[in-house]
């Protein structure tokens, strides 16, 4: 009896350290867009916490900012004006800035290619670290490392859901691959202009 008490409890504990060193290891979302009177916000729901980004109405160049759950500013995505992103979608380019407004990083949307639309990722030495690869039904995106196409960093799927508004789950498989505010800005990039991927359904 008191064995198995304690082999019990030993498997609990184990259960509990292998969720806490998952979590650790991973990172999961998801974001849904919400439009209001005067603007446009895109909610992330995460396990340990939530976010918020908002979308610019009223500048030239078309802004993401990153909101946490206690309303500090974490940084921002601007679209960059001088690029064929400003027509297609598929070849916008982000510059990414922190809190700080130090640029930390670029999204780059790629030309040339057999995907249905492709984006490399550098971080603040320049530096590609990830390609976006949006899949052929154009619901979700696969992020790979740049050296190893089998390697993959994240994903992120949308979610059709009839006579509702859908939202996208993302799962960061490698957390230290990528600056976090990266892969939330795409996110809601990816939101902002799915219908243009795929439309609406």
């Amino acid at each position: 009896m008191f064995k198995q008490l304690i082999s019990s409890i030993s498997a609990l504990l184990w259960l509990l350290l292998a969720g806490d060193l998952h979590a650790a290891t991973h990172d999961h979302f998801k974001i849904a867009r919400k439009d209001y009177g005067y603007s446009t916000e895109f909610e992330i729901d995460a396990h340990h916490n939530h976010a918020t980004i908002k979308k610019s109405l009223f500048t030239v160049r078309t802004c993401y900012s990153l909101y946490d759950s206690s309303g500090e500013y974490q940084g921002y995505g601007a679209c960059r004006l001088l690029c064929l992103g400003v027509f297609y979608n598929w070849a916008t380019e982000i510059d990414i800035y922190d809190a700080k407004g130090r640029w930390i990083g670029l999204i780059d949307g790629q030309m040339g290619t057999t995907a249905a639309a492709k984006f490399s990722i550098y971080d603040a030495s320049s530096k590609r670290v990830g390609i976006a690869y949006l899949d052929k039904e154009k619901t979700g995106f696969t992020i790979v490392d740049p050296e190893n196409g089998e390697l993959r960093i994240a994903s992120y799927m949308r979610q059709f859901i009839p006579d509702a508004p859908d939202h996208w789950v993302v799962e960061i498989y490698r957390p230290d691959a990528i600056d976090s505010l990266i892969m939330r800005i795409f996110a809601a990039f990816a939101v902002d202009r799915q219908a243009s991927f795929r439309a609406d359904t």
